[in-house]
């Protein structure tokens, strides 16, 4: 997988569209996920933490995860 500054080229060169972000935790005793549009805003991830983006065939993951020395990751299904 793509780590870093790297994986976050990856996550802004894919085209414009709807994703899906799995937040670690629950709603409502739900998995939360919840659609979103790309491209993200510069912000986006500010107040996240450990969230995955995917798109709709999972044919790639982003992950952002709340240790700064760790990640983002990108990586393509099949890869």
């Amino acid at each position: 997988c793509l780590e870093g500054g790297v994986a976050r080229d990856a996550l802004a060169a894919l085209p414009a569209g709807k994703v899906y972000l799995f937040y670690e935790g629950k709603w409502n005793d739900l998995p939360y996920v919840k659609p979103v549009e790309l491209p993200l805003a510069e912000d986006f991830f500010q107040d996240l933490r450990d969230v995955y983006l995917v798109d709709k065939d999972f044919t790639w993951t982003y992950v952002y995860t709340h240790e700064a020395a760790c990640g983002p990751y990108f990586c393509r299904a099949g890869t």
